[in-house]
């Protein structure tokens, strides 16, 4: 009975572990203060990992495009005052099989990296590393490698909210 309840115990802890996330952010300055939306200009991302089989920089484009389109707190728009540069830093496809046989072996792991500039100047205002990993489970993280940008992505524009939240006072007039 005792080494049943064990094992119940160990299965549910494997169905807890999924997705980790360790991001940073490194403010410089405050979010400028435009009114109520964060106008943000995106370039396209570069993809550093080498990888040949799946355009990231691509998807990661999208992927923070869409997030800051369906966040309330940011516009965006070609004309912004603020720019995001973005790369894909790292990449690893991992296997669910692996993980299921040993956690920690077949690792998905998903990082981006923003940086966040003033237009006029092209100074640094802010910079945010979403790094997502995918490193124990089974069959329930089959197909981890599709989601894992998207996680590092939304982890990247919460990290952003919260920067964008605490504004810098309106210069005056």
């Amino acid at each position: 009975m005792i080494s049943q309840r064990r094992a119940l115990l160990l299965g549910a802890l494997a169905l807890i572990q999924g997705c980790a996330t360790q991001s940073e952010m490194q403010a410089a300055a405050p979010a400028p203060s435009e009114g109520k939306l964060l106008a943000i200009r995106v370039e396209p991302c570069t993809d550093r990992t080498g990888t040949k089989s799946r355009d990231l920089a691509a998807e990661a484009t999208r992927l923070i495009v869409e997030r800051l389109q369906k966040n309330p707190k940011f516009e965006v728009r070609d004309d912004a005052a603020v720019t995001l540069n973005c790369e894909v830093t790292h990449y690893v496809e991992g296997s669910a099989i692996k993980r299921w046989l040993m956690p920690g072996w077949g690792s998905t792991v998903g990082q981006i990296s923003v940086m966040v500039s003033s237009a006029k100047d092209h100074s640094v205002i802010a910079i945010i590393q979403g790094n997502v990993t995918v490193s124990a489970g089974g069959l329930y993280t089959i197909g981890a490698e599709n989601y894992i940008l998207g996680s590092a992505a939304d982890d990247v524009v919460s990290k952003l909210s919260v920067w964008a939240a605490n504004p810098a006072p309106a210069e005056k007039q």
